[in-house]
């Protein structure tokens, strides 16, 4: 049975930590994995799954902590591409063109490796566990019409009072990394429909809205970013053989082989599960895990836990990637 009222003793704590932490009260990917996760020993190292040990998971599954480790491990190994990108605009700045080639040689092999663990992910997460589950915790309160949820959850404060309320699932969209490396090499996002050089889209306000799961600090970062990020634009205005261009559509083609490696795994571990089960599923058994399979499936339009069309979604964004080589020079 679907949930569809969360009793006071849970909401008036929840929406009290979610108002001091600035973020919704759902579970989210900094609470998933983020602010969730320790080592198995001082000094081990991070951006290696098996050193790190999560604190809470929903099942008590090695599945579910190996899910999140991979995740953790990503964004460990992450922060070596955001020092790298801020030391390159720095160079262009200073008109540095080899210091600009060595951190984009430098933030290539980053990429790289992020694509190397995301593909541990099949060690010790099995596909049925994690979309039967797993995937229901994160599927959050949005667009679950088909799991009994029109409204969303009703969050009860107690002597009748209390509000319905509509969140996002847990999502990558959520990873103030994956957003960084957008920003950073360029990486524009359309809607179907939209028109290139258009300042807004579905697509990027869906990426706006997730930021709000994000950390604030998190989020004024990537604001304050936004607006120094100057890699592709200096990359775009040097001759096509140039070291430097060279060294940008190089760092394009690591961005994109990384999204590739996401889209194989969602293949893996939601569509084919989704596919498996959509002919035996009726209205009265779709619950939250199962809320997104069956015809809708079949069809290309099977819902992320962030609530998009998910394997459309990951396509775009994975072109959108490509795409950012193509940037007219702007003088």
């Amino acid at each position: 049975m679907t949930l569809r009222v969360l009793p006071p003793n849970i909401s008036i704590p929840l929406l009290e930590v979610s108002v001091h932490l600035g973020l919704p009260p759902t579970a989210t990917y900094p609470g998933l994995n983020l602010w969730n996760c320790g080592l198995v020993a001082d000094g081990a190292d991070i951006t290696k799954p098996e050193n790190v040990v999560m604190r809470h998971t929903f099942t008590g599954t090695t599945d579910e902590a190996w899910f999140y480790a991979v995740s953790v491990s990503v964004e460990a190994k992450g922060v070596a591409a955001i020092q790298l990108m801020l030391e390159c605009v720095q160079a262009i700045d200073q008109g540095n063109n080899s210091k600009v080639v060595e951190c984009l040689r430098a933030f290539s092999e980053v990429l790289l490796d992020l694509g190397r663990i995301l593909q541990r992910m099949h060690e010790r997460c099995d596909p049925p566990v994690f979309y039967h589950r797993i995937r229901p915790f994160l599927a959050g309160s949005r667009g679950m019409e088909k799991a009994g949820l029109p409204r969303g959850v009703f969050y009860a404060e107690g002597d009748g009072r209390g509000s319905w309320r509509q969140y996002s699932g847990g999502s990558n969209a959520q990873s103030t990394l994956i957003q960084f490396l957008d920003i950073a090499l360029g990486v524009k996002h359309l809607a179907t429909g939209d028109r290139p050089g258009s300042k807004s889209s579905k697509t990027q306000t869906y990426l706006d809205e997730m930021r709000k799961y994000m950390p604030e600090s998190h989020r004024r970062f990537l604001e304050h970013f936004s607006t120094i990020a100057n890699v592709q634009q200096y990359a775009t205005t040097c001759p096509a053989s140039s070291d430097v261009h060279r060294a940008f559509d190089a760092a394009v083609d690591a961005m994109t082989a990384f999204r590739d490696i996401h889209i194989k795994i969602v293949a893996r571990y939601i569509v084919r599960p989704s596919r498996a089960v959509s002919c035996e599923l009726t209205s009265e058994h779709k619950n939250i895990a199962t809320a997104s399979s069956g015809a809708s499936a079949t069809r290309g339009e099977l819902k992320g836990t962030g609530g998009t069309n998910l394997m459309a979604f990951l396509k775009q964004t994975r072109d959108e990637t490509r795409r950012a080589k193509d940037a007219v020079p702007v003088c």
